[in-house]
C-alpha cells in the first residue's frame, strides 16, 4: 500500500497476469536460443550423451529438432521454477491474515466458536481484574 495525503490507496495489479505471461514468454524465447547452445556442450563433456541424442535424431518417428524442443522445455521449466521462488520468498505473508484471524472461526464450525467465546470471556475477565486492582 502507499499513501497519499494520509490516505492508504492500493497499488493498481490489474496488468500483473500480463507482466506473468510476458516474462513466461520471454523465458521461452531465452530458452529455445540457449538449448542449442547447452545441447552442444553436452554433447562435447559426454560421448555417451551425444551417442544418444544422434539415435534421438536418427528415429524417424521424432522431429530433427526435438532434442533442442525437449531441452528449451526443460530450460523454460526451470527458469519459471526459479522466478516463482523468489516472487514467493519476496512477497512475504499475507497481509490480510491478521483480519482473517480477528474474524474468528466461521460458524459452522461449533466447537471452535465455543472454544472462541471461552478463551475471549477469560480474556475480558482477565481485563476486569486487572482494571479492578
Amino acid at each position: 500500500m502507499t499513501t497519499s495525503g494520509g490516505r492508504k490507496k492500493r497499488r493498481s495489479r490489474a496488468l500483473l497476469p500480463v507482466l506473468g505471461l510476458m516474462l513466461a514468454v520471454c523465458f521461452g524465447v531465452v530458452a529455445y536460443f540457449v538449448a542449442p547452445i547447452l545441447i552442444e556442450f553436452g554433447e562435447e563433456q559426454s560421448p555417451g550423451l551425444k551417442d544418444s541424442f544422434d539415435d534421438i535424431r536418427a528415429n524417424p518417428d521424432y522431429p530433427e529438432n526435438s532434442v533442442d524442443y525437449i531441452a528449451a522445455g526443460l530450460i523454460w521449466l526451470v527458469l519459471m521454477a526459479l522466478t516463482m521462488f523468489i516472487a514467493a520468498a519476496a512477497v512475504g505473508e499475507d497481509p490480510d491474515k491478521e483480519t482473517w484471524r480477528l474474524m474468528g472461526p466461521p460458524p459452522a464450525d461449533k466447537d471452535a466458536v465455543i472454544k472462541q467465546l471461552r478463551k475471549d470471556l477469560k480474556a475480558a475477565k482477565k481485563r476486569e481484574r486487572q482494571r479492578n486492582k
